[in-house]
């Protein structure tokens, strides 16, 4: 299931879970949340992107900080720009922390390139 790093902090400790964190470049999220809010027509954000990129380094130094601490969470890092750029290799990776048997073939296929509309120089 997909669930966004602040809701991690609400697993239960009785359980263990296996995660894949998708790491995405700061620069990239703020965009698509902006393009997000430009078309629901809702009011944008006082905060400008810089600080909403501040925002979100304090957020993933507070979500690593937790990660780190837990014996019951195995993480395994992904980042975007690899999943559109080598596909197979992150969905090899994947299979092989899950440890269990996939269609890495089907899996890299379903990334879809025409999706990435937030591009980083610096991704």
């Amino acid at each position: 299931m997909k669930v966004i790093s602040q809701l991690l902090f609400a697993l239960p400790s009785d359980r263990q879970y296996q995660i894949i964190f998708m790491e995405r470049a700061l620069t990239e999220v703020v965009a698509s949340q902006t393009e997000v809010i430009r078309r629901k027509q809702t009011s944008a954000s006082a905060l400008s992107s810089a600080a909403m990129i501040a925002a979100l380094e304090v957020h993933l130094n507070q979500v690593n900080a937790w990660l780190a601490g837990r014996g019951n969470i195995f993480v395994h890092r992904v980042k975007h720009a690899d999943v559109i750029s080598m596909p197979a290799v992150v969905a090899d990776g994947v299979r092989e922390f899950l440890n269990c048997p996939l269609d890495v073939e089907a899996m890299a296929a379903q990334v879809d390139t025409t999706l990435y509309r937030q591009r980083s120089v610096m991704s």
